[in-house]
């Protein structure tokens, strides 16, 4: 695995050896297993006023609340994400807010049912690493 440093901060994203990533100049990162092509991993990163101040819990309510009215909130060390949530298009969707130091990051990773956990272990290794 190799780290990619987003825009010269404090700011890495560790990414597989057999994973793509690209980037929008708009701050959407988009990181994917070119060879399996199981799912598709995004992060957009803002850098609010006070990011500290931040509620990462209410950021992730206003974030996912827009598609679905019944989902459970866990947290995690330095982010708190949803379960895997069935979108209207059939596929399965999980959610992240993250705080890096002054960085609010916001995460998706979508795929189809059947491919659903699939890739679990290296995304949760992506997300623990940032």
């Amino acid at each position: 695995m190799e780290y990619y440093n987003y825009k010269n901060t404090n700011l890495n994203f560790l990414v597989p050896n057999d994973w793509e990533l690209d980037q929008t100049e708009n701050n959407l990162i988009t990181m994917y297993n070119y060879v399996n092509s199981l799912g598709v991993l995004q992060f957009s990163v803002y850098y609010p006023p006070d990011a500290g101040s931040v509620s990462l819990k209410n950021e992730l309510i206003d974030f996912v609340s827009d598609n679905h009215n019944d989902f459970d909130i866990h947290e995690g060390k330095h982010y708190v994400y949803t379960d895997y949530l069935l979108e209207e298009n059939g596929s399965y969707m999980k959610y992240w807010v993250i705080r890096k130091d002054e960085a609010i990051i916001f995460g998706t990773y979508n795929c189809d049912k059947e491919q659903r956990g699939l890739e679990e272990k290296v995304v949760d290794e992506i997300i623990e690493a940032i």
